[in-house]
């Protein structure tokens, strides 16, 4: 299956971390990204776009997508990590630093 032609992980947050670790494990990049991508919208139905839980997994994406070569889709993903944790916890933190490593 393709970047682009995905097929939903499906489950609780709990099932979908679990497949996106998995996967990442194996080396799965393409599987990951697609967890990582359904983990957002799950995550962001449960908590909204500003908490900690979606930034960091937005952060994983931003990495897996350089892996992947979407550089473009992975500036996208980065800016909006960056922007959670910009407005949580203001730009002297660690966080938001290494969000800006991730983009720069």
């Amino acid at each position: 299956m393709g970047l682009f032609s995905r097929k939903k992980s499906g489950g609780t947050v709990a099932e979908v971390m679990a497949a996106l670790s998995a996967h990442r494990a194996a080396g799965r990049t393409a599987d990951a990204i697609s967890a990582a991508t359904d983990l957002d919208e799950l995550l962001k139905k449960q908590f909204g776009e500003r908490h900690a839980a979606v930034a960091t997994n937005l952060a994983t994406l931003t990495e897996l997508l350089i892996g992947a070569g979407e550089f473009t889709k992975a500036a996208a993903v980065g800016e909006r990590a960056r922007d959670a944790w910009r407005a949580m916890v203001g730009e002297k933190h660690p966080s938001y630093a290494k969000t800006l490593a991730l983009i720069a």
